[in-house]
């Protein structure tokens, strides 16, 4: 089932939204969580009917609307929906559950049921053929910042496990509250796929070192410690005060530009994924430091590397290496071999070595 980022628009930057919504736009984000509250059935007021049109207006990013309102199945009518937007009603919020997922079908809009923590999976029973996703509350509903509950990763397994058995494998699960990187991890092990991404998360100001590279599943040392050094990171990172505890402000504007790109490698290295793609990730390296990252990757034989360079230095300990050239192909062979006989290669790595020796490590 595929992942997705809902990023909580109420925890954005009000005066950046313009720029916040286009950053979202560029990197393709799934939907933009957004939460109406009424003062009623949670004892806060947010996001307006107002909001919502003029949202709709300057973007077409779908929208996921979270009605935390009593008697949602009367107040659609007061949004401008979409087919591709995801609406959430609560279970507790209507004694007509039923006739509210149906008003929200009737839209032509995903039709989400919404748990409390405190509400029992069983809730469910009678509307799992009517629904697409259900949305797990991982913390109490109606304000932002609150520590995640301590039974909310094992509701979301039981949920998971609950709709499997039942032959609803298609229903998705979406999670909100205290959905933090080290967080979303796992509750992705447990079974959600929708991750509502707030003040702990997308719209958090800092973090640490530790919780940038942990974003893809739990802090495990060995880890770490091989990420940070096959990334050529560890160094620094060591002779930071706090060290891998270390403040990463927004926009890592607190690292210079190479030190950014080796703690991006080393979170994509923290995964153990089986294929790593490396897209001119060492642009910012000076040419040592590109050598030793590359001398590194290679001992690391049980993943495939895909490395895309304008650096011969990035390339040359590939196994195979493409040549393109004004969109063609025009080589394929192992670094000597290309040397020999791909002439366009040939100049390349020349004009990279300089007249006191060969700067490609």
């Amino acid at each position: 089932m595929k992942k997705k980022i809902s990023p909580s628009v109420m925890c954005a930057d009000f005066f950046d939204l313009k720029n916040c919504i286009r950053q979202f736009e560029e990197n393709k984000i799934d939907m933009l969580h957004i939460d109406i509250m009424d003062g009623c059935f949670v004892p806060n007021y947010t996001l307006g009917t107002d909001f919502v049109k003029i949202l709709k207006a300057n973007t077409a990013i779908p929208l996921d609307i979270h009605l935390m309102v009593e008697n949602p199945e009367s107040k659609l009518d007061w949004f401008q929906l979409s087919p591709n937007d995801y609406v959430a009603v609560h279970c507790e919020s209507t004694p007509h559950i039923h006739k509210a997922v149906a008003a929200v079908k009737a839209k032509g809009c995903k039709a989400l049921a919404a748990l409390n923590p405190g509400t029992p999976i069983c809730a469910l029973e009678n509307i799992l053929d009517d629904i697409d996703a259900v949305l797990v509350m991982t913390v109490d509903p109606g304000f932002a910042g609150q520590k995640l509950i301590g039974s909310a990763l094992a509701k979301i397994k039981s949920l998971r496990e609950y709709l499997d058995e039942k032959g609803y494998e298609n229903i998705e699960i979406e999670v909100d509250g205290n959905v933090s990187f080290h967080n979303a991890a796992l509750m992705n092990e447990m079974g959600a796929n929708i991750f509502v991404s707030g003040t702990s998360g997308v719209f958090s100001k800092d973090g640490t070192i530790k919780e940038n590279i942990c974003m893809s599943k739990p802090y495990q040392e060995e880890t770490m410690n091989k990420a940070l050094e096959v990334s050529q990171a560890k160094e620094f990172v060591s002779r930071l005060p706090q060290g891998i505890e270390s403040a990463v402000v927004q926009g890592g504007k607190n690292f210079s530009g190479g030190q950014r790109q080796r703690l991006t490698i080393a979170r994509a290295l923290y995964k153990q994924a089986d294929i790593l793609v490396l897209d001119d990730c060492s642009s910012a390296l000076d040419y040592a430091t590109d050598a030793a990252l590359q001398k590194q990757l290679q001992e690391l034989k049980e993943m495939t590397k895909i490395v895309i360079s304008q650096r011969t230095a990035s390339l040359k300990r590939c196994d195979r290496i493409m040549v393109l050239y004004h969109g063609e192909l025009v080589g394929f062979d192992c670094h000597e071999e290309l040397l020999k006989n791909c002439t366009v290669y040939k100049e390349i790595y020349e004009s990279q070595n300089s007249k006191d020796g060969d700067l490609n490590g």
